[in-house]
């Protein structure tokens, strides 16, 4: 079982923690179970940021061109 944790550290940054929990296992099933869960979320999350910068610049494009300084 995963947690994440978001912290609001400004109005611009977020901290995001993540820690697994499991029983102990030592079976060679369960590693790999547990090596493949942290391989799809380090790509779930890099998927993630990708799609919050996309949103953060297109909003600030957006922005720009309703609102000209």
């Amino acid at each position: 079982m995963d947690f994440m944790q978001f912290i609001p550290i400004n109005s611009r940054k977020t901290l995001i923690r993540e820690i697994p929990y499991a029983l102990p296992d030592e079976r060679r099933e369960m590693k790999a179970a547990r090596y493949l869960n942290w391989r799809i979320n380090r790509e779930v999350n890099a998927e993630d940021t990708e799609l919050i910068n996309f949103v953060k610049r297109e909003w600030k494009h957006l922005h720009t061109v309703l609102v000209p300084c």
